[in-house]
């Protein structure tokens, strides 16, 4: 290893402790601290964040090692794995709820506990890339007004929409959502949806308006491809849900421009950088034929 992993040894029988901390300085690990209580080990972690735990279930202290890895749960980012003794369903249960990323029962090898360390090493820096390159996807669709979509023939289910304060937020319930579209639009995006559910690898968008409660309108652009599921076999609808309310308004005042230069009486012309007629309206082409 280029760098020592870092690991923090959570056992409240000292000699178990030592055994311990003996076999992964042998194994090339760096071992920050031992603790035998829930507290100590709180202390030490707040201290110097070690890359991975080794956590005993039932330790001194008011609280038990599944406590207070439910406490880092919280506070730290840091795999935990248990070594314990006790294998009993209820045990296992309550250990399974704080996402430990392994778990050996007494008495293991130096080669089980080096391949455990190993492994969860390995899947921690996995899972953080994994949360990294969500984050990234998340702040570029928060960027671009835009969110994640998922349909199947039983259930729509879209993953954006805009609170009484104008934020973006989830939409958990399709049905309500539908009931806010434009009467004018219902019929057509509720086409739009069946096309997909029923087209394997049919692609395709469609723009439709919203009705709030306070009067206001909002523009969407509903995005959508349908494929089979390779690993289920099952047919699913994803896409992206965009809020094009400014970009509709601009393109209506553009319009709307577009209708004034078009029908002035007065000649209007546009020249580009060079000074030459970019364009002209129809008024400028009557005056300068007549």
């Amino acid at each position: 290893m280029d760098e020592r992993l870092k690991i923090l040894i959570i056992e409240d029988e000292k000699i178990v402790a030592l055994d311990l901390k003996r076999r992964l300085s042998k194994l090339g690990y760096e071992i920050t601290g031992m603790a035998a209580n829930g507290q100590k080990a709180l202390t030490l972690i707040s201290q110097a964040p070690p890359n991975i735990i080794l956590m005993d279930i039932h330790i001194q202290g008011n609280m038990d090692g599944i406590e207070v890895a439910a406490i880092l749960q919280k506070t730290h980012s840091i795999p935990i794995i248990y070594l314990t003794a006790y294998s009993e369903e209820q045990t296992l249960i309550r250990a399974k709820t704080t996402k430990p990323y392994g778990y050996l029962l007494k008495p293991f090898s130096d080669r089980e506990l080096n391949i455990i360390i190993q492994v969860s090493i390995e899947r921690y820096e996995s899972d953080t890339l994994i949360k990294k390159s969500e984050q990234h996807l998340r702040l570029a669709l928060e960027a671009a007004r835009m969110g994640t979509w998922e349909v199947t023939r039983a259930s729509h289910k879209i993953f954006m929409g805009k609170n009484p304060k104008g934020a973006l937020e989830p939409i958990a319930d399709w049905e309500n959502f539908f009931l806010t579209i434009n009467k004018n639009d219902k019929q057509r995006v509720s086409n739009f949806i069946d096309e997909l559910c029923n087209k394997e690898g049919f692609s395709a968008e469609i723009e439709f308006s919203v009705n709030t409660p306070t009067g206001e309108i909002f523009w969407y652009k509903l995005y959508g491809k349908s494929f089979t599921n390779g690993n289920a076999g099952k047919h699913q609808v994803v896409g992206i849900l965009q809020e094009t309310t400014e970009n509709r308004l601009a393109k209506d005042r553009l319009a709307q421009a577009a209708t004034v230069f078009r029908c002035s009486t007065e000649g209007i012309i546009i020249l580009n950088k060079d000074r030459l007629v970019n364009c002209a309206n129809d008024a400028f082409h009557w005056l300068c034929h007549n």
